[in-house]
């Protein structure tokens, strides 16, 4: 080939290349278009690059011949030649090949018969047309090692005639739920390589996927705005991904860097949560177990913009830990175990997380990490941390924690605020958090930790709503003995519901303890004496104002009455139920009672508040109540003078027409027909129900 035909054929590759920049560039554009429109991406073929990359080789080629040419060669003689009409015909090599093809190799070109022979090509021209080199040693942490695929092969030449790094692929968007398929199926050199790409090649939302020679490589891609970077380990562990593939990452990040998981995400990733304190707020034990085996230091703290600005705000005191050398505040006291302790109270409900949680924590005290119970100080109280862990239902890392506390010298602060605190202890262990910590409480009784005083427990926990607490507690209380009179005092204001069923009957139980040993129920409200009698009389009422159906039968199957020999104890619980309208309370009341209550019913003619039951039957529209009990009542007083009274003013508003009062004993003996008249029957039209009442109430007017 002439030396004209060589500058023709790179003037002609430089043409080409220019033109296939304007066509990706092109392409980028409606591809950018696309996207503010709404519209998916259309990746360009990898061919473009590919040939773009053959041809600027190639003209690199053609240069470095050029120059290679004696410097006295006469231009004018190439430029006289006639051009010939079509490119020379290509060798075998250059022909096109199925894809991919491989780089176009140079045609050997012939020198011209004055000219010498070409000299061979020198060490660094040679160096940057071969294959590029293997990938350097890890470098320092303060710089990243880039990725493999922007790596270029090492030339000392000139910048002109370098070649420029490879053009970047389509942008390819994909979920984070593919994004984790293609991690699970991703082998250990894959990993090296994805661990290779840098910090800001870790994104899961938006980034390059290259797919060439079945090898996954990840190229970055500046997240657009709204969508916040996640890096892809943190994304492997909050998705659930096995710890096995989790190891191989973090394994793979060691083995580049040689040094820690925490000194490398501190460098390359300080903006994000470490491993660890992601692992434990997803409640990922088995991840926990892994970090902990491959050297996570559990006391690096992690503080983010959303906590306060101030930093540390732990028990309201700046830690010396959290303070700089210079005095202000550096990090907060958000440790693992702390950053445990926080994240537990939100997945309460989600028992899967909140179990990873507890027992991360319980894998943290294995290896010496734990939180203090009481703080110091001459007023010791119940810490922060404690009481964080009590709300968050945490009750196997407290009781740990108290199992450590116990087996410490007699001297230790934590040990002598336990045995001069017990009952505050104790109450906080039965009011906070959840209802249902039985094993907990029972350690108090198991340890002999001393639970007498004067503040009545029970009591204290009953207000605060834990009635299963509050009936274990009793329990454990009449097993040990540990109470030397039984305040009831409380029982008169207890809301007693179906549900509360057990601490009725770990009441009951109390009352029978107390009466085989003989002592007096006695109340430090009022300073009154109760009998057993009168302690289920009182609960009997309370169960029937708070509509526990269930409760009543139990108390009316284990003899309890309303026989009160004072008349402060409140109306008739039938009396409550009638006026109330509570049903299945009036008819286990009426029906399902015991004998004491077969045997005497009781008076519903007696007043509640200047009314009789009667009368806030009728005053409270409760008209199926009322026949219920005008059909069952043994007395003929059943009906006085104010209900009917009553019966005829409502009458007179609903109908608009005013009736007299009936004659008594007419509406005893046709009770029946009352009855049916008072029920609150759709089939009824209003105009028989009309006829009936008239029937019923007589023609006498009021006056």
């Amino acid at each position: 080939m002439s030396l004209c035909t060589g500058k023709q054929e790179l003037k002609d590759s430089g043409c080409g290349i220019a033109k296939e920049r304007r066509a990706i560039e092109k392409q980028r554009e409606l591809e950018e278009a696309r996207v503010k429109l709404g519209l998916p991406r259309v990746p360009s073929p990898p061919r473009r690059e590919r040939k773009l990359r053959s041809r600027r080789q190639h003209a690199i080629e053609l240069s470095t011949q050029e120059n290679s040419q004696q410097p006295g060669q006469d231009a004018d003689e190439s430029q006289r030649r006639p051009r010939s009409p079509s490119l020379p015909s290509q060798p075998p090599s250059r022909a096109p090949s199925p894809p991919p093809p491989p780089p176009l190799q140079p045609s050997p070109t012939p020198a011209p018969a004055h000219a010498p022979p070409p000299p061979p090509p020198s060490s660094s021209s040679s160096s940057s047309l071969s294959s590029p080199s293997p990938s350097p040693s890890p470098p320092a942490l303060s710089q990243p090692p880039s990725p493999p695929c922007r790596q270029s092969s090492s030339s000392s030449s000139s910048s002109s005639s370098s070649p420029s790094p490879p053009a970047e692929g389509a942008i390819v968007r994909i979920p984070k739920e593919i994004l984790i398929e293609i991690l699970a199926n991703m082998g250990p050199a894959e990993q090296v390589n994805l661990a290779r790409a840098g910090s800001q090649h870790f994104l899961t939302e938006t980034f390059h996927l290259y797919v060439e020679d079945a090898r996954i490589q990840l190229r970055w891609q500046r997240a657009p705005e709204g969508v916040a970077p996640r890096l892809i380990l943190l994304g492997a562990i909050e998705n659930g991904i096995p710890v096995g593939n989790i190891r191989q990452i973090v394994e793979a990040y060691m083995n580049v860097y040689a040094q820690g998981i925490d000194q490398i995400w501190g460098a390359i990733h300080s903006s994000h949560p470490p491993p660890l304190h992601v692992a434990i707020q997803n409640g990922r034990n088995d991840v926990v177990e892994m970090l902990l085996q491959l050297g996570a230091n559990p006391d690096i703290r992690y503080w983010s913009y959303q906590d306060w600005p101030n930093g540390c705000i732990h028990e309201g005191v700046t830690h010396r830990e959290c303070v700089g050398p210079n005095g202000p505040m550096a990090r907060t006291c958000d440790d693992v175990v702390r950053w445990a302790l926080r994240h537990a109270g939100n997945h309460v409900r989600y028992s899967e997380v909140h179990r990873g949680i507890e027992n991360s924590l319980l894998a943290l005290m294995r290896r010496g990490y734990s939180f203090d119970v009481f703080t110091g100080g001459l007023n010791p109280r119940i810490s922060e941390d404690c009481s964080m862990a009590l709300r968050a239902n945490l009750a196997n890392a407290v009781r740990t924690v108290l199992d450590d506390i116990v087996l410490r010298a007699g001297d230790d602060r934590q040990r002598r605020s336990l045995q001069q605190m017990p009952l505050t202890l104790l109450y906080a262990v039965c009011s906070y958090g959840q209802d249902g910590k039985e094993a907990l409480i029972a350690w108090f009784f198991q340890h002999g930790v001393a639970l007498r005083g004067p503040v009545n427990v029970v009591e204290a926990v009953v207000e605060q709503g834990k009635h299963r607490n509050a009936a274990f507690l009793l329990r454990e209380q009449i097993r040990q003995d540990m109470f030397s009179h039984y305040d009831v005092g409380y029982i008169s204001a207890i809301v007693i519901r179906d549900q509360h069923l057990d601490l009725t009957r770990a009441i009951v139980e109390a009352l029978d303890h107390s009466a085989q040993m003989g002592r007096v129920l006695t109340s430090q409200r009022d300073g009154m004496r109760y009998t057993p009698g009168q302690v289920l009389s009182i609960l009997l009422q309370n169960a029937v104002r708070w509509d526990a159906p269930e409760t009543v039968k139990w108390l009316l199957e284990i003899g309890a009455v309303w026989a009160p020999d004072n008349e402060e104890f409140g109306p008739d619980p039938l009396v409550m139920a009638i006026r109330f309208g509570y049903r299945r309370v009036i008819t286990m009341l009426m029906e399902d009672a015991s004998l004491h209550i077969k045997d005497r019913y009781p008076d519903i003619n007696c007043l509640v508040q200047g009314r009789t039951a009667l009368d806030w039957a009728i005053h409270a529209r409760r008209f199926g109540v009322l026949a219920y009990v005008l059909s069952r009542g043994p007395n003929r007083d059943v009906l006085p003078l104010e209900a009917r009274v009553e019966a005829c003013r409502w009458y007179r508003d609903v109908f608009g027409r005013p009736y007299n009062i009936p004659d008594y004993e007419w509406v005893v003996n046709r009770r029946n027909l009352a009855s049916t008249a008072f029920l609150p029957d759709t089939r009824i039209s209003d105009r028989r129900r009309s006829a009936m009442f008239r029937y019923i109430l007589g023609t006498f007017r009021l006056s």
